[in-house]
């Protein structure tokens, strides 16, 4: 409603209060964007400055309701800092406490903030971006914003002010006057309290923010904020205060009377509703003293003198055209417009992007006048017959007296909503910042082995100070590894408890590596033979009719996004190269990689090819079948699907009609790879959620039909070390991007509490909606059934799991597609690519016990069409916030709020799924050297095979040893938080040339203010380092009389240059027996060994050069 009044009154200024997002007495928090929003627009109204004397606020029945704190706590809330002005950091700090800010080691999301030496950042709520001040002393030199997922400064700003990031105060005032009168209403006896507890040491728990009252002696209505107003109101509006007051109510006596609820050790007591709510006499008191307006759709006596009739009605809506034929639509399409025209009506079309005003152009006849215009203005006279478009989006088409607006909806229904259009996520940094080591997790090292390791030590390497990790092995034997040699560990995988650690100095591991090597040889000769093979068969050249190809996609009602084109410009280059395709198509959970298959497949099908598309599940299976039927409805192709859901006879008949070409497109599982299947003229395989399938499958298909095309499609992406490996070997399309105007998925995380999730049903049950309900395990169901009988007893379910029969399963899940039951109660059976726009909210039950993958690809059933999805992860009542089912949960938080889940996850074992990617046969060698490790090795052996060629410092992980008596490190006092310093000695590791490291350091003093001697040090050597790697240099280490330098195997790479070197400087430079070389004190000319080793190490390399 805030974008549409924008189009007719532009200069009246218009606010939106939205309620929070919980429900009454949840034991769920309002989320962040609620509160910041609220607080927001609620400094705005208050502001003493404003003119309100002209503005429009628009709200809801819910908002209206909340009451909110007395206007001085709003204006006595703000937080000015302007450049080049001094601020005093400590009051600073005290407010951003007070206001609800957390401070945390690196700012991300909005309520976040962070103080390092004389830098302070902060992201308030009233900001889009977060805000970095740089300061000398108490003086500001600098404010800037920043990105907050590469944390790099962006734009310099001259002043800003913070608003709180919480609605409850935090300050001493306030929680004085909490105390006073929590005691008053609940009593002496209720302090020893959880959650009470919480609030008088400044924290905020999950479920507290109903106790809002009890922060002020008074508080207020948001009806209060104007003096002499109109009230304008839909029809509906009085009976929906009774209903929300009911609830209220409600709600407050079942949190009261709750015997569960009572049982539980801590629970926020609920404060009676007038403290938090208007009751119907206050509102009433509101309706008596000011001008209403109420909207009515019914007819009136035109006599009544409180009646206006605007003689405004709908549109036309052409549903039942758009779901039985689009030729047909089309043809009313035109119709209907031209009639109007010939009317004489004045028709605005509201059309929200290029596409669709392309679209509908070239449906309606040519010959009208058409007029493009920002915003509509009934008073400028067009010719007759005219045509105005309007590039903005309006949801539904009415009349007003001679004027027809028209919206694309009106006649290809919901477009999908997104705010930030093919907006890429950077999240390359916090990838690499967010998979460091912790302490306690399992590592290996390149050389050693399995261990653990326990955290960073600062020791002394020839008389200098150096951090060091600090690595436990079998029988308690420690490695302290160099920081700048971080590149020689890797994360072992973080899920597995029964891992058996290495033996410091034993060849076990030694011994495990080269087995492995072999091994990976054989499968590296392997993909590359294949890949080189496909490379020199023919494909059938597929050539794509444009004109119907175009016919095809208009029938897909949304715009693709630019990865989605570009994708499918790819796929459409690979079928007509001649050449088989075999392309590996990446994209996060309902981000749009079906339709690449189904246009894929409607290319295929137009050539007289046939399709296999091949599933995990049966019920993935049923889902493709259903929506390629619709897609292909007005095409003369046959589809089909062979599954366990249908008896021995139908499939029977299924295979024969596959042999004999019949069939245009079959579904199955892996069942369509059996030697029993033939397939007349098989062009184009594609392999839905690549993920579950082994290597063996698929070279399985490539084997048997090594001249068609294969498309395999995964949401899981492919860790970066792994797409090199498959580099060459088969192309890669990335879709990175969400659909447009796609709303994020809410997620909440709590311990399981009956009412909040009988509410959270009910809210999605009441905006006709379904519900998912997912347990871990078979033996829990009943436990869910059971709590559904109890409190929704009303409501209709099914439970599905693996071992309901066929029939009985599709049954099932017939009845959940078609509506007719209203929560389906399921295993994780689910989980795989389901497709049901409308069932918007998931419960997981005991979600502690789900994989990190698993938790996010069920989340990724919901929020798939145009209303927002919510997820409830609830939890058994106590999990261990150390344990690594919270760091999951926590994570699957992070992804909400981020939107860059698919980058993420590349980085992350958990979420990958160990093995798939390569085969379940490849799951041993992994368990025995890690994955990160496995994949780097891959690597390798991919390299090796693809060059013929097995040189030193490809086949071996080396990394160059320098000890040269000056102090290495990241101060403690420069980074204090040490996680944070671990990701950048991480990234630091992952350093391969100087430029990068420029950039590290730029992005160093950007953060965290300039670099101290210890970091410039470590710069400097990782830069040796990269120098050393090139000249094979395995260990330096320099002494009082000279240095010594030792080549990895005694090779240095022009061997007959090195000699007539030391020749050259015998007196200066020796060879020593043990084959290091020797240079002596004479080669230290200046103050700093760094520059020194600068002048040695350019000196060999101009020998190789």
């Amino acid at each position: 409603m805030m974008s549409k009044l924008s189009y007719f009154e532009p200069k009246i200024p218009a606010f939106f209060i939205p309620a929070w997002d919980n429900m009454p007495y949840d034991t769920s928090s309002p989320s962040k964007e609620i509160q910041s929003k609220r607080i927001n627009v609620l400094n705005e109204l208050l502001n003493k400055n404003l003119d309100k004397r002209n503005i429009i606020i628009i709200t809801t029945v819910n908002a209206v309701l909340q009451k909110i704190p007395n206007e001085e706590a709003y204006i006595s809330n703000i937080f000015e800092i302007e450049n080049k002005k001094n601020i005093d950091i400590e009051i600073l700090k005290d407010f951003l406490s007070d206001t609800g800010y957390l401070r945390t080691a690196t700012v991300r999301e909005q309520g976040e903030y962070s103080i390092r030496g004389g830098i302070i950042d902060i992201y308030p709520s009233n900001y889009k971006l977060p805000i970095r001040i740089d300061t000398f002393g108490e003086y500001v030199e600098k404010i800037k914003t920043f990105d907050p997922l590469t944390q790099i400064s962006k734009k310099i700003i001259d002043k800003i002010n913070i608003f709180p990031s919480s609605e409850l105060p935090l300050d001493k005032k306030s929680i004085k006057l909490f105390k006073k009168n929590y005691k008053n209403i609940f009593g002496i006896e209720k302090v020893k309290n959880t959650f009470y507890q919480s609030i008088i040491e400044k924290k905020i728990l999950r479920g507290c923010e109903q106790w809002l009252p009890l922060f002020y002696n008074n508080m207020m209505s948001i009806l209060d904020i104007l003096n002499d107003y109109i009230l304008v109101m839909d029809y509906l509006v009085k009976d929906k205060i009774d209903k929300r007051i009911d609830e209220i109510s409600t709600n407050y006596e079942e949190r009261l009377y709750d015997k569960n609820f009572e049982t539980l050790p801590d629970k926020i007591h609920s404060i009676p509703p007038d403290y938090l709510y208007l009751n119907k006499k206050n509102f009433e008191s509101y309706t008596n003293k000011n001008s209403i307006i109420e909207f009515n759709p019914f007819k009136f006596s035109d006599q009544a003198s409180n009646v206006i009739n605007f003689t405004g009605y709908k549109s036309k809506e052409f549903i039942s055209l758009r779901i039985n034929n689009n030729n047909e639509l089309f043809k009313e399409i035109n119709k209907y417009i031209s009639d109007n025209l010939q009317k004489n009506y004045k028709i605005f079309l509201f059309l929200g992007s290029d596409e669709y005003i392309s679209k509908i152009l070239n449906i309606i006849d040519k010959g009208y006048k058409v007029y493009y215009e920002d915003k509509i203005n009934l008073e400028i006279s067009y010719e007759p017959k005219s045509i105005i478009v309007i590039k903005k989006n309006i949801k539904t088409g009415f009349f007003i007296e001679n004027n027809l607006f028209l919206s694309y909806q009106n006649f290809f229904g919901n477009i999908e909503k997104n705010k930030n259009k093919n907006i890429v996520p950077k999240v390359d940094k916090f990838i690499k910042e967010t998979s460091s080591f912790i302490a306690n997790d399992y590592i290996v090292h390149v050389d050693h082995g399995i261990g653990i390791y326990r955290g960073l030590k600062t020791i002394n390497v020839t008389n200098a100070a150096h951090d060091c990790l600090m690595i436990d092995y079998l029988g308690g034997d420690k490695l302290y590894l160099p920081v700048e040699n971080i590149d020689m560990i890797t994360r072992y995988s973080s899920e597995d408890s029964n891992i058996t650690l290495d033996k410091l100095g034993s060849l076990n591991f030694f011994e495990k590596k080269n087995k492995l090597k072999k091994n990976l040889k054989s499968i590296a000769d392997k993909l590359i033979k294949t890949a080189a093979i496909r490379k020199n068969l023919k494909a059938p050249k597929l050539n794509i009719n444009y004109d119907i190809f175009q016919d095809f996609n208009e029938r897909f009602h949304f715009e693709l996004t630019d990865d989605q084109q570009k994708s499918m410009n790819e796929v459409i280059n690979d079928l007509s190269s001649g050449i088989p395709m075999d392309r590996l198509l990446c994209g996060d959970v309902g981000f749009g990689k079906t339709e690449i298959a189904i246009r894929s497949s409607f290319i295929t099908v137009m050539e007289s090819k046939q399709v296999a598309i091949i599933v995990p599940t049966t019920l993935l299976a049923r889902q493709h079948l259903i929506t390629l039927t619709n897609r292909f409805k007005d095409y003369p192709v046959n589809i089909s699907s062979l599954s366990r859901l249908n008896n021995n006879k139908k499939n029977n008949i299924i295979k024969t009609d596959i042999e004999s070409g019949q069939i245009d497109i079959i579904i199955g599982t892996h069942s369509l790879l059996t030697d029993k299947i033939n397939f007349r003229n098989l062009g184009l395989v594609i392999i839905d959620e690549e993920q579950h399938f082994g290597v063996k499958h698929k070279e399985k298909i490539k084997n048997k039909y090594p001249d068609i095309h294969l498309l395999t499609m995964t949401a899981t992406p492919i860790p970066r070390t792994l797409q090199m490996s498959l580099t060459g070997l088969r192309d890669l399309s990335l879709i990175a991007t969400p659909p447009r105007e796609r709303l994020s998925v809410r997620t909440y995380i709590f311990p399981f509490d009956r009412l909040t999730i009988r509410d959270a049903i009910k809210r999605e049950l009441n905006r006709n909606g379904k519900v998912f309900f997912v347990s871990p395990r078979i033996k829990y169901l009943s436990e869910i059934e059971n709590f559904i009988s109890e409190y929704l007893p009303e409501v209709s379910y099914l439970i599905v799991h693996g071992k309901i029969t066929g029939n009985n399963l599709e049954d099932r899940m017939q009845k959940f597609y078609e509506g007719k039951i209203e929560i389906l109660i399921s295993t994780n059976i689910i989980e795989s690519g389901l497709d049901i726009p409308s069932a918007n909210t998931i419960i997981v039950y005991k979600s502690e016990k789900f994989g990190l993958s698993q938790l996010y690809q069920l989340r990724g059933r919901v929020g798939r069409g145009s209303n927002r999805g919510y997820a409830y992860l609830t939890t058994s009542q106590f999990i261990d916030t150390k344990s690594r089912a919270h760091k999951r949960l926590e994570v699957m938080q992070t992804l909400d709020n981020l939107g860059a889940s698919f980058n993420l996850a590349s980085h992350d074992l958990d979420i990958r799924g160990g093995g798939n990617l390569l085969g379940e046969e490849q799951s041993g060698h992994i368990k025995e050297v890690g994955f990160e490790l496995y994949q780097e090795m891959l690597n390798e052996a991919v390299t090796g095979a693809q060059s013929q060629s097995l040189e030193i410092n490809k086949d071996y992980k080396w990394s160059p040893v320098l000890n040269i008596g000056i102090p290495v490190l990241i101060p403690d006092d420069y980074i204090e938080d040490l996680d944070v310093r671990i990701s950048f000695y991480k990234r630091l590791g992952q350093i391969e040339s100087k430029e990068n490291i420029n950039i590290l350091k730029n992005e160093l003093i950007d953060r965290f203010g300039e670099a101290p001697i210890e970091l410039s040090n470590l710069l400097e050597v990782i830069n040796l380092k990269l120098i050393c790697k090139k000249l094979l240099i395995e260990k330096i280490e320099v002494g009082k009389r000279g240095l010594t330098i030792k080549f990895l195997n005694n090779d240095f790479p022009e061997p007959d240059n090195l000699i007539k070197y030391i020749s050259d400087n015998s007196k200066k430079i020796k060879l020593r027996p043990d084959h290091k070389l020797y240079f002596d004190e004479s080669f230290f000319i200046s103050k700093s060994i760094i520059n020194d080793l600068r002048v040695i190490l350019k000196t060999l390399l101009e020998l190789v050069n």
